[in-house]
Parts: structure tokens; C-alpha cells; sequence
């Protein structure tokens, strides 16, 4: 005889074993989610063409075709390469007896491929295809490169700045960089030439990473820009980094670099930046006190202080080139100070004229009231802050 036991269950209980049923299903669905979340992190890219294959206008393999590589848009020939280390394809590529090829492309370039039957270079083939604009595929590495066209030649390992249009310069194309102006080393952004490019030519900056094929550097040093798109050890007047030397034939550029603020620039005494409107100002070289100028951005601020100049006839502007060869942005006006005999011929102004390239100081705006004549009595002194173009 089988005895049956049994026994109420309480609420209680009933509490505790679903609580115990719902933690194990909790556990195991946060389980699930961790596993699909390292499942979903990883991805996976296609793999590209290890080779490309000419085929003829019924689909046939050609043996021994001829494929010429130009400069986009344009018949200039341009180098491609036949392996990652740079080892250079003839120009034009030839195919091998399964109509294949292996074409490398500098990234950020673009190209112009012309696909022809088999011919004797340097006479054509027939033209099967012709592709253009084809770009490089970018790398994954920590370089920045873009693809920018040049306003003038450029060497390989030169630097460049991006115009704004400052200089007489084409707005959007690359230049090279110069000390010599803020607009072409201080304030645009810059990159190295990778390689050499003719006027008008499309080809790669760049704009961070390391550059190499350089020569001469000394490893550790910061290079600045210097003339005419060299480096240089020596930080100019308007200085703007480039980059550090982590070898003799390599630079770490870095990342846009740039200085906002110039050191204080004194301008070289020349009797051609003191006129006159009306009537003649001299100013000789011991008459200058002080002539500089500081620049932050494209902002420029000008002291000016000079005295025992002469003033004959009736002068009504006394006029100072503004230093560095930049122009005025916009209008401004500033009080000044001036002297005749050493008494003070009252309140005077200091003018710039937006896309002006001098400073007129005038004893009213309206520059009606001439300036007392003079030998060796005239002081005149003012402190401006403008923008610049």
C-alpha cells in the first residue's frame, strides 16, 4: 500500500520559489546580453580586390594590356605603385598572360586610368575603358591626409598653408608657407606636400603624422616654418610650429599647430613709411622712438612714438605705412597725441580706412585743420588695435 503525503503550500513559500525561478531567469537573460554585446562589438570589412582584371569588350581576358595612369582630368602621367613599400608600376601598366594586375595608390590622390589592347609604348593601344577620377582609398593609421590642389609647384616634404585669399592668392588652393607673412604661416591651416605636384595639380597634404624622406633634421628639435616652404630651427617673427624631428629623415607633425600671439615686432626704420597729405613729413632715423607691433590671430595692435620730425607746408594728414605689409579689415579710429614746439596741438585721431594699408593722424576726423610747420619739433605718438585682412 502506497501511502501519498502531502502538504498545503503556503503563500509564502510560493513567494520565494517564484523569486528564486525569476533571479535564475534574470541571471541568465544579463548572460545572454553580455555575450551578444562582445558578439555585436566585433565587426568585419570586406576584403578588396588583391588584383585588378582586364577584360576586353566580350568579357575576354587581355594578355599583356596596357593601362596608363594620369594625373585626373588631365594627360599628365602619375605614378602607381605595385606593392605598399612604394615600389613604382611602369607607366603604362602591364598585365600579366591572366590579364591581371596589382595597382597601389597614394591616398587622397585622385587618378585618370586609360585601358587599352596590348600596344608598343610609347605608341598607343586600342582604348577599351577609360576611368576617371579614381581616389586612393584612404589608410587606417594615425596620419591625417587630405587631397588638395596646389596654387604653385611644390616639392615633396615642402610646407604649405590652405589661402584664404590673402596676398593675392587663389582662396582654396595650397601655397607654400613663408615667415615672411602671418597670412601664409601663422593664421591658415597647414600641411606637408607628399609628394611633388605641378601647378594645379591634385595630390595629398599632410595635415598630421609622420612625414618621412626629410633630410638634415636635427631628432628632437621643434621646426618652424620658414621661406618659401622650408623648415626651419629658427623661430621667425611670425612663428608657427610644425613640428618635432623624431629622426634625421622623419617629422612629427603635429595636429594644425599654430601660435596665436606674435613677440613683439619692431619695423625697420625706412623713410618711405612717414608721408604727408598737403604739404611734406620728415622723419629721419633718430626721430624713432618706437615703430612695432604685436599680432594675435588677425588682430594687430601698432604703438607708434616719434619726435623732433619736421612738418612743411599745410600738412593735414601725417600718414604711417602699416608695418608687415597687411591691410586693414575694417575702419578704426584712436586718439593720438601730437606736438608742435613741444606744445600740444590738441586732440588728434589716428585712421585706418577698411582694406587700408596706412594709418592717417589728423587733429580732427575730418582732417580740415593742417598741422603747424616746423623743423625738427613734431611729435606724434598713438597706440591701435585693428583687424587685419
Amino acid at each position: 500500500m502506497v501511502k501519498r503525503f502531502s502538504r498545503r503550500v503556503s503563500a509564502s513559500d510560493m513567494r520565494n520559489s517564484l523569486g528564486y525561478h525569476v533571479r535564475r531567469w534574470l541571471w541568465a537573460l544579463l548572460l545572454v546580453g553580455a555575450v551578444v554585446g562582445r558578439l555585436e562589438a566585433q565587426t568585419y570589412s570586406l576584403a578588396p580586390p588583391p588584383y585588378q582584371t582586364v577584360l576586353n569588350n566580350n568579357g575576354d581576358k587581355v594578355s599583356n594590356a596596357c593601362v596608363w595612369t594620369y594625373q585626373a582630368g588631365t594627360t599628365t602621367p602619375i605614378a602607381t605603385y605595385n606593392d605598399a613599400a612604394g615600389t613604382t608600376n611602369t607607366n603604362p601598366i602591364r598585365t600579366d598572360s591572366a590579364g591581371r594586375m596589382t595597382v597601389y595608390l597614394t591616398p587622397g590622390t585622385a587618378y585618370k586610368f586609360v585601358y587599352e589592347q596590348p600596344c608598343t609604348p610609347p605608341a598607343h593601344g586600342v582604348v577599351l575603358r577609360t576611368a576617371d577620377n579614381v581616389s586612393g582609398t584612404p589608410l587606417a593609421s594615425s596620419a591625417g591626409d587630405t587631397a588638395g590642389v596646389v596654387g604653385e609647384a611644390v616639392t615633396a616634404g615642402q610646407v604649405v598653408y590652405l589661402s584664404d585669399g590673402s596676398g593675392g592668392r587663389i582662396a582654396g588652393l595650397w601655397y607654400k608657407a613663408d615667415s615672411a607673412q602671418a597670412y601664409s604661416s601663422m593664421a591658415p591651416p597647414i600641411g606637408m606636400a607628399i609628394e611633388a605636384l605641378g601647378s594645379g595639380a591634385t595630390g595629398t597634404i599632410r595635415l598630421y603624422g609622420i612625414v618621412g624622406g626629410l633630410t638634415a633634421l636635427a631628432s628632437g628639435s621643434t621646426y618652424y616654418v620658414g621661406s618659401s616652404g622650408a623648415l626651419t630651427l629658427t623661430a621667425p617673427a611670425f612663428r608657427r610650429i610644425v613640428g618635432v624631428a623624431q629622426s634625421p629623415t622623419t617629422l612629427l607633425l603635429s595636429a594644425n599647430p599654430s601660435n596665436t600671439e606674435t613677440p613683439w615686432t619692431t619695423v625697420p626704420y625706412s623713410a618711405a613709411n612717414f608721408t604727408a597729405v598737403g604739404g611734406t613729413w620728415t622723419v629721419d632715423a633718430g626721430d624713432v622712438n618706437t615703430y612695432g607691433y604685436v599680432l594675435t590671430g588677425k588682430t594687430m595692435t601698432v604703438a607708434f612714438h616719434v619726435s623732433t620730425t619736421s612738418v612743411a607746408g599745410p600738412a593735414t594728414q601725417l600718414v604711417v605705412t602699416i608695418p608687415g605689409g597687411f591691410r586693414s579689415a575694417g575702419t578704426a579710429v584712436t586718439a593720438a597725441a601730437s606736438f608742435g614746439n613741444t606744445t600740444q596741438s590738441g586732440t588728434s585721431y589716428a585712421l585706418l580706412q577698411a582694406n587700408g594699408s596706412t594709418i592717417s593722424c589728423g587733429l580732427n576726423t575730418s582732417f580740415s585743420t593742417a598741422f603747424a610747420a616746423g623743423t625738427n619739433d613734431t611729435t606724434l605718438s598713438f597706440v591701435v588695435t585693428f583687424p587685419i585682412l
